[in-house]
């Protein structure tokens, strides 16, 4: 062999070995840049809790015989809550009743219904209050979930952080 052929060759096994290093560096780098993508962590979207009781005004005065109402929600998924309206009910019966499980409508809104009747609970505020979905059809359906000619629609419901006193309350 000659000394030209023996240069040949050398440079090309060097060119040949430069490559597949750059090959080998541009592929930790990527492995490197996925592992750091893969560690950062994930931004989780924030969903509220509207679980607990809510009660009419009166219940402050529940010992002085007045009638009260509570809303109880438990939430059962990000998108989901079991809702029901209790009444005192221990002197006579109970004004208004209505228990069903809503769905997520928009932030603080749920949509629940009886089968016939749609009823939106919507929470602000640390209160909830009780509507239909904007056809009069739907607002007066409320009065089906109360006697005496009241309407769920009637009362604002304010969050209490005492547990509930269920002393008045008819049992489940």
């Amino acid at each position: 062999m000659t000394k030209q052929t023996i240069l040949a060759l050398v440079i090309s096994v060097a060119l040949a070995s430069c490559k597949e290093s750059t090959k080998t560096n541009v592929n930790e780098q990527s492995v490197t840049k996925t592992e750091d993508v893969k560690e950062q962590p994930k931004a989780t979207k924030s969903v509220i809790d509207y679980s607990g009781d809510y009660v009419t005004e009166e219940y402050s005065r529940r010992k002085e015989g007045f009638d009260w109402l509570v809303v109880s929600a438990k939430k059962l998924t990000d998108s989901t809550m079991h809702l029901s309206v209790r009444a005192r009910a221990d002197k006579k019966k109970g004004t208004c009743s209505f228990e069903g499980n809503g769905t997520k409508i928009s932030v603080g809104v749920y949509k629940a219904t009886d089968g016939a009747n749609t009823v939106l609970f919507t929470f602000k505020d640390n209160k909830v209050t009780i509507g239909g979905e904007g056809k009069a059809d739907d607002v007066s359906t409320l009065h089906w979930f109360c006697s005496g000619g009241a309407s769920l629609a009637d009362y604002t419901f304010t969050k209490i952080s005492e547990p509930l006193d269920e002393a008045q309350l008819v049992s489940k």
